[in-house]
């Protein structure tokens, strides 16, 4: 069942609750006038004059402003809402950057279909080419503004909207039936308001392709809408059905995954046992060989410190026993000595006697007496050395003969004179 077409007050009272929008294009310069345009966007009018009036008051000029923050001026623009002001406090500065970095200046005059210089001609033709590519309310508002003879502004979008809407039909909806039954619905304080609803509805809802209808405003009073909202649940529907199988097919893919993953993990963990008990294995194994070669090793040793401590008390044996052999023979060489010595003394004893018995039969002789001429002699000798600074040479005095022999000392004793005295006659000579 086709739905019917809305009223146009209806249709009127619902763009401007949900879009907004001027009802006059009254602002002298076209830079004021697109700033209005889109501080009203989804808002009031009076609130969006105030907001503007504010931003004017507080900054020198809209260089300024275009230098400061959003976040700075969303504070300028409460009173349209929290969510909103800091959503026009960016459009607004993307618009003043792009005039800026494009123009170089913030100044839109060039709008005015009054200036006829090529160059503006040029400006204007690319400004309303990034307006349209922006906004087709912008486009269209500006549009407006800029000409005094043109009061409609037809693109085909809005053709397209009127025709869902039922107001059109698609045979003859060219530019002038368009215009016309614009100029029809919406009376003439009105008919700047009824465009900028118009063109945000086909801006943000009703799209050539893929509509958003379900999100429409006026989807309870257009046919195509409701046919668009069925096409799309059922889309939806089976795209939920394609959704679950997909979900479902792709579940026991995982799930066959899952238990692929599971085996090889089991498979993994068994191989991973495996190699750890081979490892354990091959560590006690490798325990028990050092242990052993450490056993063998200590055993070696205490061996070796064994057979070390035998040497050296082989050693101490030896050491002690040529000791022993070393003391029997001081032993024995004292033995002989003392032997030798008691010899000696039986001997002298022997010799003593002797000595005695013999001086007892012969009488003793006297001792020649020394002449005193050696002395004299001597003397000039010495001081013969003293003048010549040498030492005397002296004689080495003999040995006095041992006490055993005393009948060989008495014959030396006699002796030694005689040859003396002879010595001395032949010096005297």
């Amino acid at each position: 069942m086709a739905k019917k077409t809305p009223n146009p007050k209806v249709m009127l009272d619902t763009l401007r609750s949900n879009f907004g929008g001027p009802t006059e294009l009254d602002e002298p310069r076209p830079l004021e006038q697109i700033v209005l345009l889109i501080l009203t966007g989804g808002s009031d009018i009076v609130k969006a004059r105030s907001a503007m009036k504010r931003l004017q008051s507080e900054y020198v000029d809209w260089n300024e402003v275009r230098v400061t923050s959003a976040y700075e001026l969303r504070k300028w623009m409460r009173g349209l809402g929290a969510k909103k002001s800091q959503e026009k406090a960016e459009q607004v500065k993307e618009l003043l950057s792009t005039v800026y970095n494009r123009f170089n200046k913030l100044n839109l005059d060039f709008l005015h279909k009054e200036t006829k210089s090529h160059e503006d001609a040029r400006k204007r033709e690319r400004f309303q080419s990034y307006l349209q590519d922006k906004s087709l309310a912008l486009h269209a508002m500006m549009t407006l503004h800029g000409s005094e003879k043109i009061d409609i502004v037809v693109q085909s979008g809005v053709a397209r909207v009127l025709q869902r809407l039922g107001y059109l039909n698609g045979k003859t909806s060219t530019v002038t039936v368009t215009r016309a039954k614009i100029r029809d619905l919406f009376p003439a304080e009105d008919l700047i308001l009824g465009q900028w609803g118009l063109y945000a509805l086909l801006e943000r809802y009703c799209h050539a392709r893929s509509p958003d209808c379900r999100e429409c405003p006026l989807l309870r009073h257009c046919s195509v809408g409701a046919v668009e909202v069925k096409k799309r649940a059922a889309a939806d529907k089976k795209a939920a059905e394609i959704a679950k199988k997909k979900a479902v097919i792709k579940a026991a893919a995982e799930k066959k995954a899952a238990a692929i993953a599971k085996k090889k993990e089991a498979k993994r963990v068994a191989a991973e046992k495996k190699a750890a008990a081979a490892a354990a294995k091959k560590v006690a194994a490798e325990l028990a060989r050092r242990k052993a070669a450490e056993a063998a090793k200590r055993k070696a040793a205490a061996a070796k410190t064994k057979a070390a401590a035998a040497k050296k008390k082989a050693a101490a044996a030896k050491t002690k026993a040529a000791a022993a052999k070393k003391k029997a023979a001081a032993a024995k060489k004292k033995a002989a000595a003392a032997k030798k010595k008691a010899a000696a003394a039986k001997k002298k004893k022997a010799a003593k006697s002797t000595t005695k018995k013999k001086a007892a039969k012969k009488p003793a002789r006297k001792k020649p007496v020394r002449k005193p001429a050696r002395k004299a002699a001597k003397k000039p000798v010495r001081k013969a050395a003293k003048k010549s600074g040498k030492k005397p040479v002296r004689k080495a005095t003999r040995k006095p003969a041992p006490r055993g022999s005393k009948k060989s000392a008495k014959k030396k004793a006699t002796k030694k004179p005689a040859s003396r005295a002879g010595k001395r006659s032949t010096r005297r000579r």
